[in-house]
């Protein structure tokens, strides 16, 4: 059994009452909660083995790169950051159920659909912006990303280049489906699209979030299986002197790894409050794709996007 569940002290004398059968143990939550970790922990079972083992800070093999899609390897990284970090540490309830009670959506720009069937959902590295954001021009995006998930990808042939920046997120939201006063809801740019796509359940078993923007707390990403009963708070901002960026605050940021493409959308929301409206041939484009498309329903005082009325 892996030296790390045992250097948990909790959990090991749990697990010694366990095996020695002391059943008073075996009702209570946090034994409950600790055995569903080992588990966890011990299944390998559609992952790739090699990338639940990293250490913190260790490098992806190059072989793992060219053996596995970007879906395979960002799924087992997300895995490995749930076990590690997401896991033996929390608590056995939450304050929120980040996974069942929130919607994954990212807004884009209609007048780029026909890119997005083409291509898929591309992210800043894939399409060579990485640098063009004078917010960015001081430090390493991709290392930043990287802390996200502790680990580091070598250095390589072209080809390894592509598939390392396929599996580099693409960055989309949070929007929080159960009113809670400790979590306010999303509040979308304007900059960023005048179209939200909601997207599977399954794609959020890839995904990482951030209580505001992963720039400023990259270490502070978590699984979408986070268990906490303090609410999360927001970076610091203005001690960030970034009061001048308004949009980076009051969001949840959702990031997804690997690749993203429209067979991954449940369906999309146009005509948004605050998002503008898209013309008829772009909403006639958006059908064509045999995807639903709804007019947007937001609550004025929450921000909460949700499934309007279904256009013809």
């Amino acid at each position: 059994m892996s030296a790390e569940l045992w250097a948990n002290p909790r959990l090991s004398y749990d697990l010694s009452a366990l095996l020695h059968c002391d059943q008073t143990l075996t009702t209570t939550p946090r034994l409950a909660y600790d055995i569903e970790s080992v588990v966890d922990f011990m299944a390998t079972e559609g992952f790739i083995p090699e990338l639940l083992a990293l250490e913190s800070g260790a490098t992806v093999p190059a072989d793992i790169l060219t053996r596995y899609s970007a879906e395979e390897i960002a799924l087992s990284l997300v895995e490995r950051l749930r076990r590690t970090r997401d896991r033996l540490s929390n608590d056995p309830t939450s304050y929120y159920d980040f996974r069942n009670d929130t919607q994954l959506q990212m807004v884009f720009p209609d007048a780029v659909l026909e890119k997005i069937v083409a291509n898929g959902f591309l992210n800043s590295h894939q399409i060579n912006r990485g640098k063009t954001d004078p917010v960015y021009a001081s430090a390493c995006m991709e290392c930043v990303e990287l802390r996200m998930l502790g680990v580091t990808f070598p250095s390589g042939s072209p080809e390894l280049r592509e598939k390392i920046m396929a599996i580099l997120p693409k960055y989309a939201y949070l929007g929080m489906q159960r009113p809670d006063p400790a979590v306010w809801n999303t509040r979308h740019d304007t900059r960023y699209g005048n179209v939200v796509a909601v997207f599977k359940p399954h794609v959020k078993d890839r995904v990482t979030f951030t209580p505001g923007n992963s720039y400023l707390i990259p270490e502070n990403a978590h699984t979408l299986d986070y268990r906490t009963n303090t609410p999360l708070p927001e970076p610091d901002y203005v001690g960030q002197g970034l009061t001048d960026r308004p949009e980076w605050g009051h969001h949840w940021e959702a990031q997804v790894w690997g690749t993203l493409t429209l067979a991954d959308v449940e369906y999309f929301m146009v005509d948004c409050p605050k998002l503008g409206a898209s013309a008829t041939d772009r909403i006639a484009a958006l059908q064509q794709t045999q995807i639903p498309v709804f007019k947007c329903a937001q609550d004025p005082t929450t921000a909460r996007m949700s499934q309007g009325a279904p256009l013809p």
